[in-house]
């Protein structure tokens, strides 16, 4: 029999209006040195369906089969900023995978999931590799803010 690790998993998800993906935060407990997380996207086994692995794996997106009355979703995972990328992408046992081996040291693992529709924003599964990549990119890069404050001068008031 392998051995056994005991884990203890919390999730955050968060929501934020206008975007077509939610963060969500995994925090784990656990009793090993390291331990192989994964997160994917269930396939459907058609030949109509697509994926796309994006550039040093930090994101991956697939495309639904298209129903001709409620036209075609895509869905998408995103590698979180402190990750930058998943250590491999897989197709395996119906699904798209982005795995990673996290030490026990490491509790938190954030990485961003969401879904787009053909009939609300993205006409096609180029509009939603573009609009994920645009994403991933933001995400990795966050805009950076310096404020400088001036020393403060002192007013002497006369009367």
């Amino acid at each position: 029999m392998a051995d056994t690790i005991k884990v203890s998993e919390t999730r955050i998800i968060s929501l934020d209006a206008g975007s077509y993906y939610n963060r969500v935060c995994v925090n784990y407990k656990i009793d090993a040195k390291t331990m192989a997380i994964g997160t994917g996207i269930v396939l459907r086994n058609s030949p109509e369906e697509e994926t796309f692995i994006g550039k040093d794996n930090s994101y991956f997106v697939h495309k639904e089969p298209t129903n001709k009355d409620n036209g075609t979703l895509y869905e998408g995972v995103i590698a979180d900023r402190h990750w930058k990328s998943f250590d491999t992408v897989v197709t395996k046992s119906g699904h798209i995978l982005g795995l990673r081996n996290i030490p026990s040291s490491i509790s938190s693992t954030p990485y961003y999931s969401g879904a787009g529709w053909s009939k609300s924003g993205f006409k096609t599964f180029e509009d939603w590799k573009q609009y994920t990549d645009t994403l991933s990119m933001k995400i990795n890069n966050p805009l950076k803010v310096e404020v400088k404050v001036k020393k403060e001068e002192k007013w002497e008031v006369k009367k």
